[in-house]
């Protein structure tokens, strides 16, 4: 007697079990920033703000670098001081570039994987790729903020002289200006979207097989 595997039957934690999942967490990943720096004067006299997508880290491209009010002026600066060459250090590396193409293989497999008929291994290597998708997203925004670090000390130093950073550690605040990006976010809360949908899956799926197992052991 076979048992067929119950379905998920909410529309869109289903749709999180199949491609559309791994088709959001992919173009999340690719187009909206991993890894980013944001700091801003007080009272909103400016503002900068630079950060870094997927594709940004696979092809090696500058950081992109945006500024308001008293700040604007920095943008220039950049471009005729030493600034600029901080800027071409926060570019991704090989190693970068290496684990950020692995994320998007691993989220490719992943929707080749729903091609999977049986409905039990396939959620299962869903849960295992969408697993290790994730790890490798924290690994990639990890080392893409450790390339920030020249280009926010140098911009420490040098607004230590402003009268707000005075007796203060400027260059620390401006190592703390790091953080993950939005697109950060949102790839992990896919992934662990569809970690949990496929883990539901597997779950009913085996205890629905258990009473046909029981009634097999019985007696005749």
């Amino acid at each position: 007697m076979t048992t067929r595997t119950p379905r998920i039957r909410r529309p869109l934690i289903r749709g999180f079990a199949r491609p559309a999942g791994f088709l959001v967490a992919l173009a999340v990943f690719l187009l909206l920033p991993n890894t980013a720096v944001s700091c801003s004067l007080p009272d909103g006299r400016g503002t900068i703000e630079s950060s870094l997508t997927g594709t940004e880290m696979i092809t090696g491209s500058r950081p992109s670098l945006a500024a308001d009010g008293e700040l604007t002026g920095f943008l220039e600066f950049t471009k005729n001081s030493a600034m600029a060459t901080s800027l071409d250090q926060a570019r991704a590396d090989r190693p970068i570039r290496l684990v950020t193409a692995a994320v998007v293989v691993l989220l490719l497999l992943g929707i080749a994987v729903q091609l999977i008929r049986p409905r039990l291994l396939r959620a299962a290597a869903s849960v295992d790729v969408a697993a290790g998708a994730g790890v490798l997203v924290v690994v990639v925004e990890r080392l893409a903020s450790a390339r920030w670090e020249p280009i926010l000390r140098e911009a420490g130093l040098t607004a230590r002289f402003l009268p707000e950073n005075e007796g203060r550690d400027a260059v620390a605040a401006a190592l703390d200006t790091r953080h993950p990006g939005l697109g950060f976010w949102l790839v992990l809360t896919t992934l662990a979207v569809i970690v949990i949908a496929n883990a539901a899956l597997l779950v009913s799926g085996f205890r629905r097989s258990r009473p046909t197992g029981a009634r097999q052991l019985g007696p005749h």
